[in-house]
Protein backbone atom coordinates (compact mmCIF):
# COMPACT_ATOMS: atom_id res chain seq x y z
CA UNK A 1 0.00 0.00 0.00
CA UNK A 2 1.75 3.52 -1.15
CA UNK A 3 2.64 6.04 1.65
CA UNK A 4 -0.67 7.79 3.10
CA UNK A 5 0.46 11.72 2.00
CA UNK A 6 -2.58 13.43 1.41
CA UNK A 7 -6.00 13.96 3.62
CA UNK A 8 -9.32 14.33 1.21
CA UNK A 9 -12.82 15.39 3.06
CA UNK A 10 -15.60 14.07 1.66
CA UNK A 11 -19.88 14.98 3.06
CA UNK A 12 -21.65 12.01 2.61
CA UNK A 13 -24.01 14.09 0.87
CA UNK A 14 -27.46 12.72 2.43
CA UNK A 15 -28.50 13.20 6.47
CA UNK A 16 -27.91 9.72 7.82
CA UNK A 17 -28.52 8.87 11.41
CA UNK A 18 -25.17 7.44 11.48
CA UNK A 19 -21.99 5.93 10.43
CA UNK A 20 -23.77 2.24 10.16
CA UNK A 21 -26.42 3.33 7.57
CA UNK A 22 -23.55 4.68 5.69
CA UNK A 23 -21.75 1.73 5.48
CA UNK A 24 -24.86 -0.34 4.67
CA UNK A 25 -25.35 1.99 2.05
CA UNK A 26 -21.68 1.59 0.43
CA UNK A 27 -22.20 -2.69 1.28
CA UNK A 28 -25.55 -3.32 0.59
CA UNK A 29 -26.55 -0.84 -2.54
CA UNK A 30 -23.21 0.24 -3.84
CA UNK A 31 -21.32 -3.10 -3.30
CA UNK A 32 -18.06 -2.00 -1.88
CA UNK A 33 -16.13 -4.34 0.73
CA UNK A 34 -16.95 -1.80 3.66
CA UNK A 35 -17.65 1.76 4.04
CA UNK A 36 -15.33 4.25 1.07
CA UNK A 37 -14.18 6.28 4.25
CA UNK A 38 -10.88 5.87 6.11
CA UNK A 39 -12.89 7.95 9.04
CA UNK A 40 -16.54 9.21 9.58
CA UNK A 41 -17.75 12.29 11.64
CA UNK A 42 -20.98 11.86 12.73
CA UNK A 43 -23.47 14.72 13.79
CA UNK A 44 -22.39 15.24 17.44
CA UNK A 45 -19.13 14.83 17.08
CA UNK A 46 -18.00 10.99 17.86
CA UNK A 47 -15.34 10.06 15.57
CA UNK A 48 -15.96 6.06 14.15
CA UNK A 49 -13.19 4.11 12.57
CA UNK A 50 -13.91 3.20 8.53
CA UNK A 51 -12.12 1.35 6.02
CA UNK A 52 -9.14 0.02 7.24
CA UNK A 53 -5.52 1.92 5.83
CA UNK A 54 -4.08 -1.44 5.08
CA UNK A 55 -6.17 -1.32 1.94
CA UNK A 56 -7.25 1.19 -1.03
CA UNK A 57 -10.28 3.24 -0.31
CA UNK A 58 -12.91 3.90 -2.12
CA UNK A 59 -13.87 7.68 -2.21
CA UNK A 60 -11.71 9.85 -4.45
CA UNK A 61 -10.73 7.61 -8.13
CA UNK A 62 -9.31 11.07 -9.26
CA UNK A 63 -5.61 11.77 -8.87
CA UNK A 64 -5.11 7.65 -7.82
CA UNK A 65 -5.79 9.33 -4.20
CA UNK A 66 -8.07 5.98 -2.93
CA UNK A 67 -4.31 4.68 -2.13
CA UNK A 68 -2.33 7.80 -1.37
CA UNK A 69 -4.62 9.26 1.03
CA UNK A 70 -6.80 9.00 4.37
CA UNK A 71 -10.54 9.89 3.58
CA UNK A 72 -12.83 11.55 5.78
CA UNK A 73 -16.48 11.99 6.07
CA UNK A 74 -18.78 14.15 7.48
CA UNK A 75 -22.27 13.30 7.77
CA UNK A 76 -24.67 15.56 6.33
CA UNK A 77 -25.60 17.45 3.10
CA UNK A 78 -23.68 19.83 3.47
CA UNK A 79 -24.56 22.02 0.24
CA UNK A 80 -27.67 22.12 2.20
CA UNK A 81 -25.72 23.56 5.42
CA UNK A 82 -22.84 23.96 7.46
CA UNK A 83 -21.16 21.16 9.35
CA UNK A 84 -21.87 20.83 13.45
CA UNK A 85 -19.62 22.48 15.55
CA UNK A 86 -18.98 19.38 17.00
CA UNK A 87 -18.09 17.74 13.91
CA UNK A 88 -15.11 20.71 12.96
CA UNK A 89 -14.13 20.30 16.37
CA UNK A 90 -13.24 16.54 16.27
CA UNK A 91 -12.58 16.99 12.34
CA UNK A 92 -9.55 19.70 13.76
CA UNK A 93 -7.93 17.78 16.24
CA UNK A 94 -8.25 14.14 14.08
CA UNK A 95 -6.42 15.55 11.28
CA UNK A 96 -4.18 17.35 13.22
CA UNK A 97 -2.97 13.59 14.49
CA UNK A 98 -2.97 12.30 11.33
CA UNK A 99 -0.46 15.22 9.54
CA UNK A 100 1.83 14.86 12.67
CA UNK A 101 1.80 10.54 12.43
CA UNK A 102 1.92 10.32 9.03
CA UNK A 103 3.94 14.00 8.31
CA UNK A 104 1.59 15.41 6.08
CA UNK A 105 1.55 18.94 5.04
CA UNK A 106 -1.20 21.46 5.64
CA UNK A 107 -1.47 22.05 1.56
CA UNK A 108 -2.05 18.28 0.83
CA UNK A 109 -5.32 18.67 2.59
CA UNK A 110 -7.79 18.80 0.53
CA UNK A 111 -11.57 18.89 0.32
CA UNK A 112 -12.96 16.09 -3.09
CA UNK A 113 -13.55 18.80 -5.20
CA UNK A 114 -9.87 20.25 -5.20
CA UNK A 115 -8.24 16.85 -6.41
CA UNK A 116 -7.07 17.51 -9.57
CA UNK A 117 -9.41 15.40 -12.64
CA UNK A 118 -12.37 15.04 -9.71
CA UNK A 119 -15.88 16.38 -10.75
CA UNK A 120 -18.23 16.59 -8.06
CA UNK A 121 -19.31 19.61 -5.78
CA UNK A 122 -17.90 17.37 -2.38
CA UNK A 123 -17.43 18.28 0.26
CA UNK A 124 -20.51 20.94 -0.11
CA UNK A 125 -20.51 25.04 -0.54
CA UNK A 126 -20.92 25.19 3.49
CA UNK A 127 -17.13 23.60 3.77
CA UNK A 128 -14.83 25.94 4.02
CA UNK A 129 -11.60 24.38 3.22
CA UNK A 130 -9.03 27.68 3.22
CA UNK A 131 -11.01 27.94 6.76
CA UNK A 132 -9.59 24.56 7.76
CA UNK A 133 -6.33 24.63 6.55
CA UNK A 134 -6.17 27.78 8.39
CA UNK A 135 -7.31 25.99 11.86
CA UNK A 136 -5.34 23.09 11.31
CA UNK A 137 -2.15 25.36 11.70
CA UNK A 138 -3.47 27.84 14.42
CA UNK A 139 -0.77 27.44 17.74
CA UNK A 140 -3.08 25.58 20.84
CA UNK A 141 -4.08 28.00 23.72
CA UNK A 142 -2.42 27.26 26.79
CA UNK A 143 -4.08 26.12 29.64
CA UNK A 144 -5.57 28.96 31.44
CA UNK A 145 -3.71 29.65 34.49
CA UNK A 146 -7.09 29.04 36.52
CA UNK A 147 -7.22 25.16 35.52
CA UNK A 148 -6.29 22.09 37.38
CA UNK A 149 -5.89 18.60 37.06
CA UNK A 150 -8.40 16.17 38.89
CA UNK A 151 -8.07 12.44 39.10
CA UNK A 152 -11.23 10.56 38.87
CA UNK A 153 -12.70 8.54 41.68
CA UNK A 154 -15.19 5.87 41.92
CA UNK A 155 -18.46 7.18 41.87
CA UNK A 156 -17.89 10.46 40.09
CA UNK A 157 -19.64 11.45 37.38
CA UNK A 158 -19.41 15.12 35.06
CA UNK A 159 -22.17 16.58 36.92
CA UNK A 160 -21.61 16.02 39.80
CA UNK A 161 -17.83 17.72 39.27
CA UNK A 162 -19.60 20.32 37.47
CA UNK A 163 -21.33 21.38 40.00
CA UNK A 164 -18.86 20.46 42.24
CA UNK A 165 -16.57 22.81 40.51
CA UNK A 166 -18.90 25.11 39.36
CA UNK A 167 -18.73 24.50 35.28
CA UNK A 168 -20.42 22.57 33.32
CA UNK A 169 -20.77 19.31 31.84
CA UNK A 170 -20.06 20.36 28.16
CA UNK A 171 -17.45 22.35 29.35
CA UNK A 172 -15.40 19.40 31.01
CA UNK A 173 -16.25 17.09 28.11
CA UNK A 174 -14.82 19.27 25.70
CA UNK A 175 -11.46 20.42 27.27
CA UNK A 176 -10.91 16.55 27.95
CA UNK A 177 -12.07 15.16 24.87
CA UNK A 178 -14.76 13.02 26.03
CA UNK A 179 -17.40 11.69 24.04
CA UNK A 180 -19.88 9.64 26.30
CA UNK A 181 -20.37 12.15 28.52
CA UNK A 182 -22.55 9.57 31.09
CA UNK A 183 -18.62 7.77 31.29
CA UNK A 184 -15.93 8.36 33.06
CA UNK A 185 -12.86 6.27 33.65
CA UNK A 186 -11.82 5.98 37.45
CA UNK A 187 -8.27 7.06 37.60
CA UNK A 188 -8.35 9.35 34.55
CA UNK A 189 -6.94 12.88 34.75
CA UNK A 190 -9.34 15.66 34.14
CA UNK A 191 -8.45 19.37 33.55
CA UNK A 192 -11.39 21.41 35.47
CA UNK A 193 -11.68 25.18 35.23
CA UNK A 194 -10.28 28.19 32.92
CA UNK A 195 -12.03 30.39 31.03
CA UNK A 196 -13.89 29.69 28.37
CA UNK A 197 -13.40 31.24 24.72
CA UNK A 198 -16.10 30.96 21.62
CA UNK A 199 -14.36 31.58 17.98
CA UNK A 200 -16.67 34.26 16.59
CA UNK A 201 -18.20 32.93 13.19
CA UNK A 202 -20.09 34.81 10.39
CA UNK A 203 -24.03 35.64 11.86
CA UNK A 204 -23.06 35.39 15.44
CA UNK A 205 -24.72 37.83 17.58
CA UNK A 206 -24.32 38.34 21.72
CA UNK A 207 -27.71 37.40 21.92
CA UNK A 208 -27.42 33.67 20.22
CA UNK A 209 -24.02 33.15 21.97
CA UNK A 210 -25.88 33.81 25.62
CA UNK A 211 -28.44 31.32 24.59
CA UNK A 212 -26.20 29.04 23.15
CA UNK A 213 -23.72 29.00 26.70
CA UNK A 214 -27.01 29.65 29.18
CA UNK A 215 -25.48 32.86 29.88
CA UNK A 216 -26.72 36.39 29.31
CA UNK A 217 -26.05 39.19 27.20
CA UNK A 218 -24.46 41.82 29.84
CA UNK A 219 -22.54 39.10 31.18
CA UNK A 220 -21.02 38.37 28.00
CA UNK A 221 -20.29 42.10 27.52
CA UNK A 222 -19.03 42.19 31.62
CA UNK A 223 -16.59 39.66 30.10
CA UNK A 224 -15.43 41.28 27.03
CA UNK A 225 -15.52 44.76 27.96
CA UNK A 226 -13.38 46.07 24.86
CA UNK A 227 -16.14 44.02 22.46
CA UNK A 228 -18.18 46.04 20.11
CA UNK A 229 -21.38 44.01 20.61
CA UNK A 230 -22.91 45.90 17.38
CA UNK A 231 -19.81 44.72 15.13
CA UNK A 232 -18.29 41.19 16.38
CA UNK A 233 -15.06 40.45 14.45
CA UNK A 234 -14.83 37.33 12.62
CA UNK A 235 -12.50 34.79 14.31
CA UNK A 236 -11.62 36.93 16.95
CA UNK A 237 -12.21 35.34 20.70
CA UNK A 238 -14.98 35.62 23.00
CA UNK A 239 -14.73 34.96 26.72
CA UNK A 240 -18.21 33.33 27.20
CA UNK A 241 -17.81 31.81 30.52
Amino acid sequence: MAKRTYIILHHTAAEEKDTEQVRRYHMDIRGYQDIAYNKIIEKDGKLVLGRSLKIAGAHTRADGMNRKSIGYALIGNLENREPTRQQMETLIKSIQEDMAEYSISVENVLGHKEVKGAATLCPGKHTDMDQLRKDLVKPKQQEPDDTFKYIVKAGDTLSHLAVRFKTNVRKIAQDNNIQNVNFIRVGAHLIIGGAEYHTIKKGDTLWALAIHYNTNVLELQRLNPKVNPRALEVESKLRVK
